[in-house]
């Protein structure tokens, strides 16, 4: 078992480390701290880093901490909920406004070849499904945007509508450009099926980067 002076000798050369032992009086317990790597704290003499080792401490061998939790792991668990579901009703407001007679939706229609006649059956047979599945998918893809903003860091509602944009209309947009070349969609949809992708991420991603 090595002795204590001699994993002194040989840990006092580390700088910087996840761990620190701090001795507690002359022939007190040796407690193991757990330190930001970001930081260098002031230490007492009786202080020293350990890194990749186990520390052998008098009698106790005390294993090394693994701190290696996944980043996108760890900002799911630090995710504000209410934040994500608000979020994901202002998402679903968009689309209700970016289809509506105000926005596009005529384009929209013609584009889809979809008549009144058609709406209005639609309406008849009743639109609450197709309400319910909307707000779910958005939901869904509001939850992914919320986890990239905690991962990466936004600062501002500027930076989060930059990341939001990004994702809008490289992920997504881009995806969509590739089924629009196999199912033959004009420019004008896409044009309207893009642009509201990537107004609503970049909405919602400067949302989510001030309501943490």
């Amino acid at each position: 078992m090595t002795s204590e002076p001699e994993f002194r000798a040989r840990t006092t050369r580390v700088a910087t480390g996840s761990c620190v032992m701090v001795k507690l009086g002359q022939r007190g317990l040796w407690v193991l701290y757990e330190v930001i790597p970001a930081t260098r704290p002031q230490l007492p003499d009786s202080a020293f880093f350990q890194v990749g080792a186990a520390v052998t401490c008098g009698r106790q061998r005390i294993p090394p901490r693994s701190n290696s939790i996944n980043p996108m792991t760890h900002a799911f668990l630090q995710l504000n909920w209410l934040a994500v579901v608000g979020t994901a009703v202002i998402g679903f407001l968009l689309g209700w406004l970016w289809f509506s007679n105000i926005l596009f939706a005529k384009p929209w229609m013609a584009e889809m070849h979809i008549t009144e006649e058609k709406m209005k059956e639609a309406a008849q047979k009743g639109m609450a499904k197709f309400f319910v599945q909307g707000f779910i998918y958005t939901l869904l893809s509001t939850l992914a945007l919320a986890v990239l903003v905690k991962a990466i860091g936004s600062p501002n509602c500027i930076k989060g509508a930059e990341l939001g944009a990004f994702v809008g209309l490289l992920a997504v947009g881009t995806r969509l450009l590739n089924a629009g070349v196999w199912e033959q969609r004009s420019l004008k949809l896409q044009a309207i099926t893009i642009g509201h992708e990537v107004v609503l991420f970049a909405l919602q991603g400067a949302v989510l980067a001030v309501w943490r």
